[in-house]
């Protein structure tokens, strides 16, 4: 069994916005199999059964971004996931808008969601999914809190099947055949 979480901020007024890009990177695979989701204490998930028979259990917190530790570890304790077996969905500030890299294990790069998880986990030996929403502005609350402007969004949109594929393709891959088929 393995386990994606995508980070954002719970409520309205966060939809759509530029650190939501790992909710909505799940809403999409749960969109496409048709899955619902249940609540958890501190978040909702929902299990896709892959063809080849693995498990996914797709999930967001429903915290804040800066306490998204909490539910990766009460989701990962719940199921018994080893940290192998954990990939986070988030955005990064530092990418051109929609471009994407596999990271296993390393720095938060100043990501406050990346830093709880670390740790609440004790760890970083994890894999993460960033993807790119691109900054140069001064004001950097203000740019990942706002909404993606029509081209931005369409950027991601385009690479939208590549995200879920990656995400599929971690039901059956290790995460350095991961690395290696998308890096």
């Amino acid at each position: 069994m393995k386990l994606i979480i995508g980070l954002g901020n719970p409520g309205k007024e966060y939809d759509g916005t530029r650190h939501n890009i790992g909710f909505e990177i799940i809403d999409r695979i749960a969109d496409k199999h048709s899955s619902t989701f249940s609540k958890m204490n501190n978040g909702v998930f929902s299990k896709i059964s892959m063809a080849n028979g693995e498990k996914l259990i797709i999930a967001k917190p429903t915290t804040f971004m800066n306490l998204s530790g909490n539910f990766v570890n009460e989701i990962a304790s719940y199921y018994k996931i080893s940290l192998d077996d954990i990939m986070i969905v988030h955005d990064e500030k530092s990418f051109p808008i929609a471009d994407s890299k596999l990271k296993f294990d390393g720095g938060s790069a100043g990501h406050n969601g990346i830093k709880d998880i670390t740790l609440k986990m004790s760890s970083s030996e994890y894999i993460r999914l960033r993807v790119g929403i691109e900054t140069d502005s001064n004001n950097l609350s203000g740019h990942v809190l706002g909404k993606f402007k029509k081209d931005e969004q369409q950027k991601l949109d385009d690479n939208m099947s590549k995200y879920i594929n990656i995400i599929e393709d971690y039901s059956e891959l290790t995460n350095l055949e991961l690395m290696n088929k998308y890096n």
